[in-house]
């Protein structure tokens, strides 16, 4: 086997996971909706200079609230 088959092969490979790598997720699996149950546990964190850590069920406890989770890339 010569040096520039081998090459060609290399070449062939890094293209092959390139393309792989850069597959919209989506298709290999779908997105799961959180459940109440799982909202409730989550723990939050304000953002003060003394920040307060609590349960999110405590938001909704008293009034309805609103949520929008944000999946941060990385």
């Amino acid at each position: 086997m010569g040096v520039s088959q081998v090459l060609l092969g290399f070449a062939g490979l890094t293209a092959g996971i390139a393309v792989i790598g850069n597959l919209p997720v989506t298709w290999f699996m779908s997105a799961e909706k959180a459940t109440l149950k799982y909202l409730e546990k989550s723990r939050l964190q304000t953002i003060e200079t003394n920040p307060r850590t609590f349960n999110a069920k405590e938001l909704w406890k008293d009034n309805g609230t609103v949520i929008m989770a944000v999946r941060r890339p990385g």
